[in-house]
Formats: structure tokens, C-alpha cells, sequence
């Protein structure tokens, strides 16, 4: 039948195909890593029990990227309804209404002619025709004549022009030019009936005979129309044939004008004078004389995403139609028709255009919200144009408008009358000829349907369910679903009768780590769940709400990316899995009566981290999740309102390290901060991006924790251990850190990169302190006499302070600015750049070390975020001191006799 004619199906997409890592063992935890380019031939963990025995096994593995773990957050249990299938799809009668709507059009009526003869007159005898003697006399020439006092020996007549006696036309029928063929045909006809059509000589231009029309120009009349916009379109073969064409003609030819429905003339000057390029659309009345230097008639975006949203109901937009609804609408100039028509936005077939499948819905909904008045003055147009046209477009058209916008009760049941019968017709003829065409128009409905007519009523949805399930009947029999459903399309509403049901199984594969939904039985040492699932009724998966849901076929691969989100369904169950990140240093994956947890290879000893998981503290602040290492006797793990923390015993001294996120912040300071380093490029402000989190202590290190270490004690403030530790070297550090890996093998300490100094001071803040524009002695220890910024002056308190004894920036770390200076691992650079960096690490020349913060003996410009100094590292005063970083690297052993 006619409707088979019509291009209307959408492309299914394709199911996205990706890799996953293993699966932590108990029963709801899956490890799903991003693909590597290259796949390892080796797995971290292969299920089975997680004892000591089987991870020490396995140590000769492959290094894995970052990667993601999918933990089953919540299962749900509903009890699905019963589908009947309807009694109209047997109803004799309401099959017989079909043969009622066969009858019908695809032509419509053609676009009105964009200009008439009567304008181009004008235009047309002026450029193209020939020149006779008038009868009037030409004045001017007679009293210049007299005024020269020269004898009158004849009289001067004003010439005329009149339409040449002989005409060639070249009709350009290059297929973007489509929108307009119309008028050029008008064109040509009027100039027919004008010149008489055996004067007027036509010759089409077509891309496949460009090059043969050069060779064939022997026969061309003097006078020459070019009905063209003269465009490459990017060809630069058609570019050099146009340049070659109008080279000959101008030789043979006495005058050329070309017509032109493009919104320019050609970039090619010298094209534009030698074809006397003008627009074929009058813009001011009639057009008189040629111009010469070309023209322009811009579309602006607005006016072409007005056209995109109007048309995105509909199914087929003719030429017709669309110079109606842009004449009424007021989209523009008559060259917007062209540049909507070739739009890559845009489907072309011989009987009109569409949107693309994947921008209906986003211009739909900007239909939806237009004036309620506009969309109806739409519906009539559309109404009007298409009043002959079969009645599956009709109907089509007529479904869109029950989604979109508001519909009388006659137009909803005349609609839903035609589907009725559509459907008990392909019902009662599934084995007959028109079997292909009547399933074609159904799977056209569905695939056209906007996604809002799916639950606009109940009655409709149950229709577009209705006709999916008739349409793809012998595909979802043998369980073989589109890989791409409708958004809005619910499997379990699907009435057919029901089939075996099958047993489905979620594993993980050993190999490439990927997550693997097949039927039958598997190993059951690597299945996270079984499920069963009938054929009509089939489990979906779906990785967000913005995503459609897709049925599960067999040996279906699922992939997981970082803050996705996987849900699994079935007509009586759900599974909902969140993804958490695992730290690309992870080579086994694992759990045990603690929790979740990765393990990682250094110095040849097996080190485990354990997941922390994200929590809502009582204030309602959302917090974190982390990966903290295996705690050692005495050690305390927890959180504050200021994030995660640790507390670590260190020869009976504690400190607290608290866990820094990665981010990216502002290092240096602005041009206009007041007391700025005045030295080229000492804190250029620029971007510094840390990928990887880090543990920074809360102070200091204290004259306690340097004695308990060191046996010994460098500091001049002697009334209290808690000060800060002072008149240390680079050197002095270096030491500590090293007799501190003696008593802690597995505390991974260090001192923290300029950049990760800066980022933990500022927490946060873009201010030259952490608590704004300026500071106050409450807050810094500085040199209260020389106050930052012309500040309030106070006393200077001439010696450090007890650690903590100050605020706390908004990471809950003491005395960053002031107090003591604190030493950094970087090598000093003097110039920082303004170029954004990744993890820097300071310079590569040089000796000189990095100091931070300012301290008691500083003024308050010293103490800024920013403030840079440097030191030879066998340096040390009263006024400096460090604080320790545990990096990714900070890892225990695990406890011996515990």
C-alpha cells in the first residue's frame, strides 16, 4: 500500500560495548575497571573465598587503571500486572473500518512561486535584452547640442529596452538547490509563454553532466539566464567547472544574469561580475537594474531553531507546507527554506523532510511550552495542507498533536478509532499480502511517536504498547528485543501470550573483567545473582534515568563507568548498583568481615586499603567516601564536620592527618593583591590540578613528636613540648623522616609539594588568607606591628604558640599561615608561570628548598596563601619548623600477633 512509500523508521542505536574488571567475592559487590587500551592477560582476584592463603598466592599481577566498583545498594520486589490482550484486536467490524482509510495522497499543493514574472520584468529587460530606437526624443542630447552652438542636423531618441529575441536558460539541478526548483521551473515557463518557447532554450545542469555540458556550448544564444546560486558545496571539481563554464560563455555570450536563492553571492568575486549575481528573492518590490558586487541575505539562528521546533512534530514537511508555515510564522527570508532543508539536522526524502531521530524530542519540548494559540494556528495550516493526504500521515500527525499540545475529545477518538483498526486488521491479516505495508506503518507510529504520547493517556500508551507488541511479535517471541527500546516503552505492559520462562545469570568475566548476563547455569563461584525472565516479558538494564531501558539478551556485556549508576529489572524484581572508585595503584580487589577493600604491591609486602563509605553527618552535609589503609593498634579512624581523619600513635605521641581531596585550585596571587611580590613571576597566579588525594597533619610537627623521634630537641621556646618544633633544617627533616621509617616501617612520610601546601592552606578560598581579606592575632601568630594591608597594629608576641591554640582553616588544619615557617620537598623555582599544571613538583635546578606560611617573627603580607621563601636546605632559625604527608603511598603492615 502507499504508506509503505513514506521513510518514517528511526535507526536503532547501538548497545555500547566496554569492558569490566572482577568482582569482590560476597554477594553484592562487582569490580568493573575502564577499559584499558591494552588488555591485561591476568586478574587481580578470581572469586572464591578471600582468605590470607589465596591473596598471597596472587601476587604476580597485572597493574589495572582506575577503577570502578558496582556495589547492589538496594533490591526490589513488586508484584507486575497482568497484561490482558484486548478484545478489539478480534473484532471483525473494527477490522473492516480499516479498508474505509486507504484512500489518500502524497502530493499536496505546490509552494507559491517566490517571485512573479511581472517583478523580474525589470530586472530581466535591463540585463539581458536588446536596446532599440524609442519614439520619444531625447532632450538632453538636443539642448547640448544647441548649447554648444552646433547645427541641429538630426533628432535623438531615447533607446528602449525590449526582451531579447533569443534566450538560454541554465537550470542548475544540483539536489540542495531542491527547496527552489519550483521557481525556477515557474521561471521558465513564464519566460516560455513570454519569448514563445521555441526562442527560450533550456538546458539542465545536473552534477553528473557538468563537465559534458562544457563540452557542448556551441549553440548558445547571446542572452544568458543562469537559474543557480553558483555554489561549491564543497566540491572543489564543481567549483573549477563553474569557473571553466562561465569563461567560455562570457566569450560567446553579449549579456549574463544569474538568479540566485542563496543567502550570498559566491565568495569568487571575479564569478560574481562576470554571472551578475543577483537574488532571485525581492526583497523591496520590483528589482530594476543588475547589481554588481554581489549581495547578502544572512539567517540568523533564531530563525532557524524557530523552523526546527515548529516542524518537529511532523512526520513530512513538502516544499509546499513549508513556505506556508514560514510565510505565516514570519521565520525570515524565503532563503532560510534552503538552509533548513540541507541541514544536517535534517532527514531529505523525495516526498519532504523530518528531524532527525535524535533531535526530535529536544525541539518537541520546545514546541510543547509555545503559546497555546500559535500551536493550534499550527495544526490548521498542517490540517489544511494535508486535508487530501492518506490517512496513516493524517493520524500520525494527529497522534503527535494528542502528545504535544491540547485536542478536542472528537479528535483523541477519531485518532484512536483509526489505531484500533489498524491494529485488529494486522491482527486478523498477519499471513497476507499486506502484511509488510501494514507493519512498516506500525512500527512507524512507534518509532515516530513522541515520547511525551506514551503516557499522555492511558488509553494512547496502551495503544503504542499495543502496536509494539504486534509489530515486533516474531522478535520478541524469540526473545531477540530491539537493542534500542522507546524511552518511555515498559516491556511488562507488552500483551502477549506468555512464554518459557529462562534463567538468567550476572558474572564476571576472568579474563577482560567484564559483567556478563547469560542464560543457563554458570560458575557459581563467580554469579552475583540469578535471575528468571520470560521472552515477552524480558529483564531490562539501564545505567541512569536519562538512558532508555534495553533488554537483557544472552551473554549480555554491561559496563560501568565512575558515578554511574546500573539497574537491573524484571517483571517481579529490581537491582539497583552504585559505582564507587577504586585508586589506579589497586592490584587486588577483595572483601572480609571489614568491609570492602583493595590491596597494593611495595617493597615486596602485601599492603591493604579498606572503603570508608560516604555518610550525611547530623547537620545534613554530605561526606566522602574513602579508601583508608589497614589501621594499626591504637590508631583511630573516623570523621568530623571538617571530612575524614586519622590519628596516628607514633612512640606514644599522636597526630592527626586529615584526607585532602584532589582538586584543582589557584596557585599564586592576583595582579591586584595588595603587598604582592613584586619579582616576575614569583606567585603568577595559574592553574594547578592534584589528581590524587592526600593525608596532611593538622599542625605542625611538635617538639613531643621531634623528641620522641629524634631523642633530641631543637627549639629555643623551651616552656611547652606542644610548640611547634623549630630551627630545623631542609637536612634536619630529611633525618626525622628517615629514623621515622625505622620505627614505622610502613608510615610513608614525607614533606608536602609547594602546590599541595598552597591548595591545603587556601581550603577553598581564592582570599590572601583562609579567613578572608585579612587577618586579625586571633587568628595568626604574626608580627602584630607590622599589621597585611594597612590592618589594625598589635602586640607582637615575640615566641610561637602551642599547636591548636589558633582557628582552624575550613579543613580543620592549624596555624598554615604564621606561627612557623614550614618547610616543602620542592626544589625552589623562581619563576612559576602562568601555564596550568598538573601534580607539580617544583624545580629541577637549583639547591634551594621551599618554605611556606610565614611565622611569629613575619609581618602579615608574609603569612598570604601566596607568600613564597627559600632557604639553602642546611639552613635553620628559630622561626622554622615542618608538618608531614602520608601520600597514596602510606600504607601498614599488617598486624603481627594481633
Amino acid at each position: 500500500m502507499a504508506w509503505g512509500r513514506v521513510v518514517l523508521l528511526l535507526a536503532a542505536a547501538e548497545a555500547t560495548k566496554v569492558h569490566l574488571v572482577d568482582v569482590a567475592k560476597t554477594m553484592d559487590y562487582s569490580a568493573i575497571p575502564k577499559s584499558p587500551e591494552k588488555q591485561q592477560d591476568d586478574v587481580a582476584f578470581t572469586g572464591g573465598e578471600l582468605d590470607d592463603e589465596a591473596l598471597a598466592a596472587n601476587h604476580e599481577v597485572q597493574h589495572f587503571p582506575e577503577m570502578v566498583f558496582g556495589k547492589i545498594t538496594q533490591i526490589t520486589t513488586f508484584k507486575p500486572a497482568k497484561n490482558e490482550i484486548p478484545a478489539y484486536l478480534s473484532d471483525t467490524q473494527k477490522a473492516a473500518e480499516f479498508e474505509q482509510h486507504k484512500q489518500g495522497t502524497f502530493i499536496f499543493e505546490a509552494p507559491k512561486p517566490l517571485a512573479t514574472l511581472s517583478q523580474l520584468t525589470p530586472l530581466l529587460i535591463n540585463s539581458l535584452g536588446r536596446k532599440v530606437k524609442g519614439k520619444q526624443l531625447n532632450y538632453t542630447k538636443v539642448v547640448r547640442c544647441v548649447s554648444q552652438g552646433k547645427a541641429v542636423k538630426k533628432l535623438f531618441y531615447r533607446q528602449q529596452h525590449k526582451w531579447p529575441l533569443q534566450l538560454t536558460i541554465l537550470l542548475d539541478k544540483h539536489e540542495e538547490l531542491f527547496p527552489y526548483w519550483a521557481d525556477f521551473d515557474h521561471i521558465v515557463t513564464q519566460l516560455q509563454i513570454q519569448l514563445g518557447e521555441c526562442n527560450v532554450q533550456v538546458l539542465a545542469i545536473h552534477e553528473r553532466n557538468l563537465y559534458d555540458f562544457i563540452a557542448q556550448q556551441n549553440s548558445i544564444h547571446p542572452a544568458i539566464l543562469i537559474l543557480s546560486d553558483l555554489q561549491s558545496y564543497d566540491n572543489q571539481h564543481r567549483y573549477w567547472a563553474w569557473q571553466d563554464i562561465l569563461e567560455r560563455l562570457q566569450k560567446q555570450a553579449t549579456t549574463i544574469l544569474t538568479l540566485s536563492s542563496a543567502s550570498t553571492s559566491p565568495a569568487s568575486a571575479v564569478c560574481t561580475r562576470k554571472a551578475r549575481v543577483n537574488s532571485l528573492i525581492p526583497r523591496h518590490g520590483f528589482i530594476r537594474h543588475a547589481k554588481k558586487h554581489g549581495f547578502t541575505m544572512p539567517v540568523s539562528e533564531a530563525q532557524l531553531e524557530a523552523a526546527l521546533t515548529m516542524i518537529s512534530p511532523l512526520a513530512m514537511v513538502d516544499g509546499g507546507l513549508l513556505r506556508k508555515l514560514r510565510h505565516t510564522f514570519n521565520w525570515g527570508s524565503p532563503v532560510l527554506e534552503g538552509q533548513l532543508w540541507n541541514d544536517k539536522r535534517i532527514v531529505q526524502s523525495v516526498l519532504g523532510i523530518r528531524l532527525q531521530a535524535t533531535e526530535q524530542e529536544k525541539y518537541r519540548a520546545q514546541f510543547s511550552q509555545l503559546d497555546e494559540s500559535i500551536q493550534q494556528q499550527f495544526w490548521q495550516l498542517v490540517e489544511s495542507h494535508h486535508k487530501d493526504a492518506y490517512p496513516g500521515l493524517l493520524n500520525l500527525e494527529r497522534t503527535s498533536k494528542m502528545a504535544l499540545s491540547h485536542t478536542t475529545e472528537a479528535d483523541q477518538a477519531q485518532t484512536i478509532a483509526y489505531l484500533q483498526s489498524l491494529l485488529a486488521h494486522y491482527q486478523q491479516n498477519a499471513n497476507s499480502s499486506e502484511s509488510a505495508p501494514l507493519q512498516a506503518q506500525l512500527r512507524t507510529f512507534i518509532n515516530f511517536a513522541p515520547q511525551a504520547g506514551w503516557h499522555s493517556s492511558e488509553v494512547l500508551s496502551d495503544l503504542l504498547h499495543q502496536a509494539y507488541a504486534l509489530a515486533y511479535q516474531d522478535e520478541i517471541r524469540h526473545g531477540q528485543w530491539s537493542s534500542s527500546l522507546p524511552a518511555q516503552l515498559d516491556p511488562n505492559k507488552i500483551s502477549l501470550p506468555e512464554s518459557t520462562m529462562q534463567s538468567f545469570s550476572v558474572q564476571v568475566s576472568d579474563l577482560h573483567g567484564e559483567v556478563i548476563v547469560s542464560q543457563g547455569s554458570t560458575d557459581k563461584a563467580k554469579t552475583l545473582f540469578k535471575f528468571n525472565a520470560s521472552a515477552t516479558q524480558p529483564a531490562l538494564w539501564q545505567r541512569s534515568a536519562t538512558e532508555p531501558q534495553m533488554p537483557i539478551k544472552n551473554k549480555q556485556r554491561i559496563s560501568l563507568k565512575k558515578n554511574q549508576s546500573l539497574m537491573i529489572k524484571t517483571a517481579k524484581q529490581q537491582w539497583q548498583i552504585k559505582c564507587i572508585t577504586c585508586p589506579d595503584f589497586a592490584q587486588n580487589i577483595g572483601q572480609d568481615q571489614r568491609g570492602l577493600f583493595i590491596e597494593t604491591e611495595l617493597n615486596n609486602s602485601d599492603k591493604r586499603y579498606y572503603w570508608l563509605p560516604e555518610q550525611v553527618d547530623e547537620q545534613g552535609q554530605k561526606q566522602a567516601g574513602a579508601w583508608f589503609p589497614e589501621r594499626q593498634v591504637g590508631e583511630n579512624i573516623g570523621r568530623d564536620q571538617y571530612g575524614l581523619y586519622r590519628d596516628v600513635s607514633i612512640n606514644k605521641i599522636m597526630q592527626r592527618f586529615r584526607y585532602i581531596q584532589p582538586g584543582c585550585f589557584l596557585m599564586g596571587s592576583p595582579e591586584g593583591e595588595l603587598e604582592r611580590e613584586l619579582w616576575d613571576g614569583k606567585e603568577t597566579q595559574h592553574q594547578v590540578t592534584l589528581t590524587e588525594g592526600f593525608w596532611l597533619a593538622d599542625t605542625a610537627v611538635t617538639q613531643a613528636l621531634y623528641q620522641a623521634v629524634m631523642s633530641e630537641n631543637l627549639r629555643r621556646f623551651k616552656n611547652d613540648l606542644n610548640h611547634p618544633v623549630e630551627q630545623v633544617s631542609w637536612d634536619n627533616v630529611q633525618q626525622f623522616i628517615k629514623k621515622l621509617k625505622t620505627i614505622m616501617p610502613a608510615l610513608h612520610a614525607q614533606l608536602p609539594t609547594e602546590a599541595q601546601w598552597e591548595y591545603a592552606c587556601r581550603a577553598g578560598t581564592l582570599t590572601p588568607f583562609s579567613f578572608g581579606d585579612n587577618i586579625s592575632l586571633e587568628q595568626v601568630n604574626y608580627d602584630g606591628k607590622g599589621p597585611y594591608a594597612e590592618g589594625k597594629k598589635g602586640k607582637k608576641r615575640n615566641k610561637t604558640v602551642v599547636v591548636k591554640s589558633l582557628l582552624e582553616n575550613a579543613w580543620g588544619l592549624y596555624e598554615m599561615h604564621g606561627n612557623v615557617w614550614e618547610w616543602c620537598t620542592d626544589k625552589h623555582q623562581e619563576d612559576l608561570g602562568d601555564a596550568a599544571t598538573i601534580d607539580p613538583i617544583g624545580g629541577e635546578d637549583g639547591s634551594f628548598r621551599v618554605l611556606r606560611g610565614g611565622s611569629w617573627f613575619s609581618s602579615g603580607g608574609s603569612t598570604r596563601s601566596a607568600y613564597r621563601r627559600r632557604l639553602q636546605p642546611d639552613e635553620r632559625y628559630f622561626r622554622i619548623g615542618f608538618r608531614l604527608v602520608l601520600g597514596h603511598q602510606f600504607q601498614t603492615e599488617k598486624e603481627k600477633g594481633s
